[in-house]
């Protein structure tokens, strides 16, 4: 005895399974022709319910488009930094206040070097906010211009339709 279906097998429950089916959906079919006939019935109410849904989706669009307008505007004209950024380095003592004079220059080089690090840190964190802020103003304006029309043409068939 092998291990496992042989292929002929498979084949006739795979013929079997698919006339089954085919039977199955003729008689369903059949059944509904023979209800259509017996029972007519008008579903001129389909059309006007497809273009409410449709006015739905694209007003909800809409609304998440002005959404992403107003929250894109408000990060254009007041940016904030991503608090998430990593500081250059740890601080790791206080120094007094006439310190300068008594650190040797690389220690002082070094410092500069930190303070320049972290404003440039500061400064990329505004420019990727300001870049953020664009897409999405972007995105708001292509969700506007994608849902707009297709609310306006079915808001206006829906009277045309009773």
């Amino acid at each position: 005895m092998t291990q496992g279906w042989p292929l002929r097998n498979i084949y006739l429950y795979l013929v079997c399974f698919v006339t089954l089916m085919m039977v199955l959906f003729g008689f369903i079919s059949f059944l509904n022709s023979v209800a259509r006939l017996a029972f007519p019935i008008d579903y001129s109410y389909r059309q006007t319910i497809m273009f409410y849904l449709v006015c739905f989706v694209m007003l909800i669009t809409i609304i998440i488009g002005i959404v992403n307008l107003v929250w894109a505007g408000i990060n254009l004209a007041l940016p904030y930094p991503n608090v998430n950024l990593k500081s250059p380095g740890p601080v790791e003592y206080a120094p007094p206040a006439n310190y300068k004079s008594q650190l040797p220059k690389e220690i002082i080089e070094h410092e500069r070097e930190r303070e320049h690090k972290k404003l440039f840190m500061q400064e990329r964190s505004r420019r990727n906010t300001v870049n953020e802020a664009l897409l999405s103003l972007f995105r708001g304006l292509a969700m506007l211009l994608v849902a707009f029309p297709p609310y306006i043409y079915h808001w206006r068939k829906i009277p045309m339709l009773n």
